[in-house]
């Protein structure tokens, strides 16, 4: 694309050429002479350029308007929402007892907290270990319909170890932790943390 102008000043010469470099994202103005003209050469890349360019921003903004959960995504982070309620609840029932009560176990609870409240405590225990199984289970699931990769087996022995061994409400804080960074990272980009560092890239 050549545009063409006669008898262009200095002062023209480099307004065109800092167009070209900054508004175009090219040095490909070569101010080169022809006779009495002034000719502004842009190679045939800069047309590239632009097409790239452009091609790129619709893909972003498709990208960024079409990110979604799949089912398993979504059944998934329910539980795991579910599930960090839940542990909010049965550690903080658990404390409660610890700091009323001498007597450990069954004894203390009823002494604190009732029956009602021993029924509570031991419902959230249950149902903390069924949602956990629950989302390892979607995991399976997700794995056996998509492909198994890498960020599968990763997901199961988180599930397993903040499910089955570290139930601790430090085992609490850090998968309640990790559980909103994962969401947070998959709404955003559309993989989740594990899927990042373990799936492969593709180009």
């Amino acid at each position: 694309m050549k545009l063409v102008k006669y008898g262009y000043t200095s002062f023209e010469k480099r307004m065109m050429a800092t167009f070209a470099r900054q508004v175009m994202g090219s040095n490909n103005y070569d101010g080169s002479d022809n006779g009495n003209s002034k000719q502004i050469n842009y190679a045939p890349n800069v047309v590239n350029d632009y097409r790239i360019r452009d091609q790129q921003n619709a893909d972003r903004a498709k990208f960024n308007s079409v990110i979604e959960f799949s089912k398993y995504d979504k059944a998934a982070y329910s539980t795991g929402a579910i599930g960090a309620t839940k542990g909010a609840l049965e550690h903080s029932l658990k404390y409660t007892v610890k700091q009323y009560s001498k007597m450990n176990g069954i004894k203390g609870q009823l002494e604190v907290l009732g029956k009602s409240g021993t029924k509570t405590l031991n419902f959230v225990k249950v149902g903390g270990k069924a949602l956990g199984s629950v989302g390892v289970l979607l995991t399976a699931l997700d794995a056996n319909e998509n492909g198994l990769k890498p960020h599968h087996y990763a997901d199961i022995g988180i599930g397993i170890v903040t499910t089955f061994i570290w139930t601790s409400p430090i085992g609490w804080a850090v998968g309640t932790t990790y559980f909103l960074a994962d969401m947070t990272v998959k709404a955003s980009t559309g993989s989740s943390i594990t899927e990042h560092f373990l799936d492969p890239k593709t180009k």
